[in-house]
Parts: structure tokens; C-alpha cells; sequence
């Protein structure tokens, strides 16, 4: 355990750098097509990294919440960094494409052309698929409970993004956040967890969502009946969200 937290306590410093450099980034489309894809690349690498060294053992966050502390749990530096990676560096979620105009077609004076974003690239969905199993899993946990709503607040942000850039790749994992709750429902009021059950199941009962051909260990995991109704509500809570969301535009 010490080893994760020192290795967080590390990682929080990078973090606050990374964060700066984020805030002080008003420019985004001065960057270049390779200074995007590097950017995009680097921040995706530290997210990933961020989240497997604070959220990957959900009993060491859920201890962390239980114990009577006034500093602030690793896991809740990592909501503000995902944050401004949505709002500040949208890159690391979607693909950019930067329409470059040929020599015989450039106008003397014309304005520099913007990046288009056309939809998100393959290794784009792959992170954003890999980032949803693993909030999920907050969801999944009672014991994390201080962390749903952010983990709600955090999904939604990025089904609002990947809405704007790429329709087709939302309406996939919408229907998968839909298809995700009724087998919930289905597994909820099932007899499942019922003691007196004459068909015993093999826990934690493995569900088959959010999957990516070039991603490996994305299942979602369940441990039990209460973790099956706590991913539950919060997956009918963000659907609330995302149907309010829409009503409202």
C-alpha cells in the first residue's frame, strides 16, 4: 500500500504541473498535426497511468474514505485532472483531423484553416471504451460510494463529448449503457442472489459490455447483489442525465 501511495503522492505533482499547462493552453488549434496526436497521446498515457494507480484497488479507496482524515484521498485528485482533460485537451478523447489545403490551392491572405473533427479515431474509442469499464467498476463498489456522483458527472462528460464529434460511435455506446442496465434489471430481480436459489451462479458475475477488439481486461465485474443494485441506480441515474441532457437542446 505504501508503494501506491507514494507512487500517487508522485504522480500528484506531475499532475499539477500537467494541470498548468493545461489552464495556460488557450490556443489548442496553433498546434500542428503531430503536436496534436503527441499531446493527445501523452495525456492519454497519464490518464491511463493515473487511473490504474488510484482506482484499480477499490478496497484500498473504499479504506481510504472510512478513515477519519483531513487531507484529500488519492482518488479524489483524479476527477479534476479528468476534468480539464475534457474540457481543455478534448483530443484525448476524440481524433482531430487537420485539413492541410496543397500548394496549388492556397489563397494569398486566407485565414489558417481550423482542425476538423471528423469522428473519433480507433485507439480514441479504445481509451474512451477503456475508461468507462473502469469507472463502472466505482459504481460498481459501495464502498466508494462519495465517488458516484463524480463517476456519474465523468461519464456523462464524455458521452456529451463523443455526441458532438462522433454520432455514430455515440449511439453505439448509448445503446450499450441501455443494453448494460436492462441485464442489470434482468440480474436484479432475478432470484441470482437468492439463498434458497436452485441455480447457483459463479461469482463475481462476469457482463460483457463496453468491449473493444484491441482492448483486453474491459468486462465489467460485479462481486455480488449489492453491487448489481448499486451499478443499477447509478446507470439508470446517468441514462436520466443523458435523456434530460437531450430533451433540453
Amino acid at each position: 500500500m505504501a508503494g501506491v501511495i507514494s507512487s500517487s503522492s508522485s504522480m500528484s505533482q506531475t499532475i499539477a504541473a500537467i494541470l498548468d499547462t493545461l489552464r495556460n493552453r488557450k490556443d489548442l488549434e496553433s498546434l500542428n498535426t503531430q503536436e496534436h496526436a503527441f499531446s493527445a497521446k501523452e495525456i492519454r498515457k497519464l490518464l491511463r497511468t493515473f487511473i490504474e494507480g488510484t482506482l484499480t484497488d477499490l478496497d484500498a479507496v473504499a479504506a481510504q474514505f472510512s478513515k477519519k482524515s483531513t487531507g484529500t484521498p488519492h482518488s479524489e485528485l483524479i476527477w479534476t485532472f479528468f476534468q480539464h482533460c475534457i474540457e481543455s485537451f478534448p483530443e484525448c478523447f476524440v481524433g482531430v483531423v487537420h485539413r492541410q489545403p496543397t500548394e496549388s490551392f492556397v489563397i494569398a491572405n486566407e485565414a489558417p484553416r481550423l482542425p476538423v473533427v471528423r469522428s473519433c479515431d480507433q485507439a480514441a474509442k479504445a481509451f474512451i471504451l477503456w475508461v468507462l469499464t473502469r469507472l463502472m467498476r466505482v459504481l460498481a463498489e459501495p464502498g466508494c460510494l462519495p465517488l458516484h456522483p463524480k463517476s456519474i458527472s465523468a461519464i456523462h462528460s464524455i458521452f456529451q463529448l463523443v455526441k458532438t464529434k462522433d454520432l455514430v460511435f455515440y449511439n453505439s455506446i448509448l445503446t450499450e449503457l441501455v443494453s448494460l442496465y436492462r441485464v442489470l434489471v434482468i440480474i436484479d430481480d432475478s432470484s441470482v442472489f437468492d439463498d434458497k436459489s436452485t441455480s447457483p451462479v459463479t461469482l463475481p458475475i462476469e457482463l460483457q459490455h463496453f468491449q473493444f477488439f484491441e482492448i483486453d481486461d474491459v468486462s465489467d465485474k460485479g462481486a455480488g447483489g449489492e453491487n448489481v443494485s448499486k451499478i443499477q441506480i447509478s446507470i439508470r441515474c446517468l441514462i436520466d442525465h443523458i435523456v434530460l441532457q437531450d430533451a433540453i437542446r
